[in-house]
């Protein structure tokens, strides 16, 4: 266990999912805390790169910490998830408009 950095009283597991690493990174950013969000974000993205929640939060906090070359990298990585899963889910769509 450890104590959240975004909270002094509130103990908290230790992360051992890419999920777990994405909510910690969101109650980091939340509470103004962009620079260890981001950490927790890298973590959820190296562990999942496929993990569209992870990007994002990645890609914003670099951002919004002005590192925008890094940032544009996840954005760009984010887009390109983004467009497979629409493409997955039109396949989806277009079987069951076959079975309508």
């Amino acid at each position: 266990h450890y104590n959240n950095p975004s909270s002094s009283t509130k103990m908290y597991p230790e992360p051992q999912t890419a999920r777990d690493y994405v909510v910690y990174g969101k109650l980091l950013g939340n509470a103004g805390k962009v620079e260890e969000a981001a950490q927790y974000f890298l973590i959820a993205r190296n562990m999942e790169p496929d993990n569209p929640e992870a990007r994002y939060g990645l890609a914003l906090s670099l951002a919004l910490m002005g590192q925008t070359e890094r940032a544009r990298e996840e954005y760009e990585a984010l887009q390109r998830l983004t467009r497979q899963l629409i493409e997955k889910t039109d396949k989806i769509s277009r079987l069951l408009r076959q079975h309508d």
